[in-house]
């Protein structure tokens, strides 16, 4: 029988590592996105030595060192993270014995496809789509405080210490609580009036 309860042993622990190897990299996917980052690693099970003179800027290296390597988990979370639309490139490490692939690194800083829904395959890992969309919602608060801070400067180049900003979010939306903290941890002060535009904020500091 080709086909025994050591193979049987084998395999469970391969897809084991392998199901583990995708939930880290779940996990530091969303953290990222929640931070409003577009990159994450994925450590792989151990590093993978890199022969000397390997044509690491060749499009398929990474396939390639994986399989020549014999490290199939690694292989089947690359294929996993580029059928979910990331852009993978190697995280190098470095031992006595030269360069080594220490981990995996996703970006989903390009968000070129659409999210996986409906009739799609059933991905084991965030869709890098998804996770664009979600690391720009976490990025919006901020780039809003930037824009309003140019015209806090140009107030306060002209000796004021408030200023009024017009805004299409109404009083009540959420995005106010995010923007709210980071006016108020910068020591700003945020006042809103309803508006038939949205809302006029009040900057005073």
């Amino acid at each position: 029988m080709s086909f025994d309860a050591a193979a049987a042993r084998a395999l469970a622990g391969r897809s084991s590592d392998l199901l583990g190897i995708l939930f880290r990299a779940k996990q530091a996917i969303v953290d990222a996105a929640g931070r409003g980052e577009f990159t994450a690693l994925a450590p792989l099970p151990a590093p993978v030595p890199v022969p000397a003179g390997a044509p690491v800027d060749a499009p398929d290296f990474l396939t390639t060192l994986l399989r020549e390597a014999g490290e199939p988990i690694g292989l089947e979370c690359l294929r996993e993270f580029e059928r979910a639309g990331y852009a993978v490139r190697p995280r190098w490490g470095t031992t006595g014995a030269g360069r080594t692939l220490d981990a995996l690194l996703l970006d989903w800083s390009i968000d070129g496809s659409l999210p996986m829904r409906g009739g799609a395959p059933v991905l084991r890992i965030v869709a890098a789509a998804d996770a664009h969309a979600m690391s720009a919602q976490a990025r919006a608060p901020r780039l809003w405080v930037e824009r309003a801070m140019l015209v806090v400067r140009r107030a306060a180049e002209a000796s004021q210490l408030s200023c009024h900003l017009q805004d299409p979010e109404p009083p009540a939306s959420r995005a106010w609580v995010h923007r709210r903290e980071l006016l108020e941890a910068a020591g700003f002060r945020l006042e809103l009036t309803a508006s038939d535009a949205g809302s006029v904020a009040r900057l005073s500091w």
